[in-house]
């Protein structure tokens, strides 16, 4: 593509441009189908996470991509909550159900955090789009499921996001689900055992 952009014509930039943007997404999908294939065999070695610091990072990476597209992300977190797992599958499970929900929310809108404690850690995740389908609710953690065609392909996703969110938060021993809010917009919670909880092995459940 370089080789391609030094010779070309300045007409062809944009269907070069087009070609590029298409290769990083099958670079994208190729990435997160082999963190699928790896949460799936390998069970992760289990360690004291402190949820708070590891949602700060995630959110400040996400509001770097948000401000380009004129979206906000806020984060509220209730008490100093610690899990034992692996810091590096949380954060995926938590990353992904962010990145969806800021391609789905609306401009001008913000994807909200809330971490609450009540004997299992729950983050739940909210935007302000067009929401789900009540059918599709429970379908929308499957690999490769797409909900709607627009909501999807528009956005650029592949549907494995969430996928990869389900697979890393049960094999913490938690749950995941999906609703529709009240006032609009999809919202995600994700429940996670304390750390005084042990991490389950269910890899291959």
């Amino acid at each position: 593509l370089e080789l391609a952009h030094r010779r070309a014509s300045p007409d062809a930039a944009p269907h070069l441009e087009r070609i590029e943007m298409e290769a990083q997404r099958m670079n994208d999908l190729i990435g997160r189908v082999l963190s699928l294939a790896r949460a799936e065999v390998t069970p992760p070695p289990a360690t004291r996470i402190d949820l708070k610091s590891l949602l700060e990072k995630v959110v400040a990476d996400a509001r770097y991509e948000a401000e380009g597209q004129r979206r906000q992300v806020s984060l509220h977190i209730d008490g100093q909550p610690t899990l034992l797992g692996d810091a590096t599958l949380v954060a995926s499970a938590v990353d992904n159900v962010v990145r969806n929900a800021l391609r789905h929310t609306a401009e001008q809108t913000a994807v909200t955090i809330d971490v609450s404690a009540a004997g299992r850690d729950a983050v739940v995740v909210r935007d302000h789009g067009q929401g789900v389908p009540a059918a599709e609710l429970d379908r929308i953690f499957l690999p490769f499921h797409r909900a709607e065609f627009a909501r999807n392909r528009d956005t650029g996703g592949v549907g494995l996001g969430l996928a990869i969110a389900s697979r890393a938060v049960h094999i913490h021993g938690g749950a995941i689900s999906a609703a529709n809010h009240p006032a609009g917009g999809l919202m995600v919670t994700i429940r996670l055992p304390l750390a005084d909880k042990p991490l389950q092995n269910n890899a291959k459940s």
